[in-house]
């Protein structure tokens, strides 16, 4: 009565996408841990959860799992640790924004940073996480009369000692 039963293998739908999904996941994840900026992924608490190879280079750690949920804030003091903790909760608050600061490595190193971060949101549009971008400034804050490899300009507002002072904000609720 003209009924017929397919009986085969073949790729569904839903496999299509899974696939199609891991792959632009392996793409992405290649962009970043290619990035010759430090990309990272940070908590609440200034907890770091995950961090590209460029970033590890800046803070000299052998390895992700060498410091995944360890605290940013352990590379920071002084002004520098009051203004990265500000400026996580303003993120966390669902802003964007851009942060110069201070870090000693983990090998002893001191480096001058500037970062760009935004909140990356659920779908329900709850902050879940501080995304930044950084790149160590040190010589761009030595020789102010230069401009670094990204081609800013250093915007710290005491070139004479510094340190940390600007903090810019864009507000994302509008996203």
């Amino acid at each position: 009565t003209g009924e017929y039963l397919l009986i085969g293998r073949g790729v569904t739908d839903s496999q299509r996408e899974l696939l199609s999904t891991k792959s632009k996941l392996k793409h992405l994840a290649t962009i970043i841990n290619s990035e010759p900026s430090c990309v990272k992924t940070i908590g609440r608490d200034g907890e770091l959860i995950e961090m590209n190879p460029a970033g590890l280079h800046l803070i000299e750690a052998p390895d992700m799992n060498s410091v995944r949920g360890v605290s940013v804030y352990e590379l920071m003091e002084g002004e520098s640790l009051e203004n990265f903790k500000e400026f996580n909760r303003r993120i966390f608050e669902g802003e964007s924004g851009s942060l110069d600061f201070e870090i000693t490595s983990l090998k002893g190193n001191k480096r001058h940073m500037r970062t760009h971060a935004s909140p990356l949101k659920d779908d329900n549009g709850n902050v879940i996480l501080h995304v930044a971008v950084t790149n160590d400034v040190t010589e761009e804050i030595k020789n102010p009369t230069t401009k670094g490899q990204h081609g800013e300009s250093p915007s710290c507002c005491d070139r004479q000692r510094a340190v940390s002072c600007k903090y810019e904000s864009r507000n994302t609720d509008s996203n």
